[in-house]
């Protein structure tokens, strides 16, 4: 990684870990029952939270009975060092398949709220898809590069 780019992110206090199972079932999220894929059994999938450089954990269990493959993205969450744990089949990674157990593992390296959501398919248009939340804290570095000569500066919210 070049100089520039690195920035010390804290050590998180927790590894914080998620079981999520994915399954078939009718859900009727505009009012109008339709077969639907769901997290843990809701839709739209549980909250996903940690505060700035806790570790998560999210084990994703295939349950889906329709044949697919699938996968989880986190959608706007930085994957410094762990491109791999992206959740984009065919590009980053392949697809759990059936009945499988696919494990992400990355750290919470920004601030905000984003989501996850399946990528695979028509995953997350049919339910595949939850929040994830923080981190939380006052203090934060915003790396700037201007003309090549790259500094940092520590900001107050």
């Amino acid at each position: 990684m070049p100089a520039w780019l690195h920035i010390d992110f804290p050590e998180g206090i927790d590894k914080v870990q998620y079981d999520l199972t994915l399954e078939e079932k009718v859900i009727s999220p505009d009012g109008y029952k339709m077969n639907g894929t769901v997290v843990n059994g809701q839709y739209p999938g549980p909250l996903i939270e940690a505060n700035w450089g806790d570790t998560i954990r999210v084990r994703v269990h295939n349950k889906l009975k329709n044949h697919n493959g699938t996968a989880i993205h986190w959608h706007g969450i930085r994957m410094l060092e762990t491109v791999w744990q992206d959740g984009v089949p065919g590009v980053t990674q392949c697809p759990s398949a059936p009945g499988e157990t696919q494990v992400f593992e990355f750290r919470a390296m920004q601030y905000g709220t984003s989501w996850y959501h399946g990528h695979f398919s028509l995953q997350y248009t049919n339910g595949i898809l939850g929040r994830c939340l923080g981190p939380y804290r006052k203090d934060f570095y915003l790396l700037f590069r201007t003309y090549g000569n790259p500094w940092t500066q520590q900001c107050q919210l």
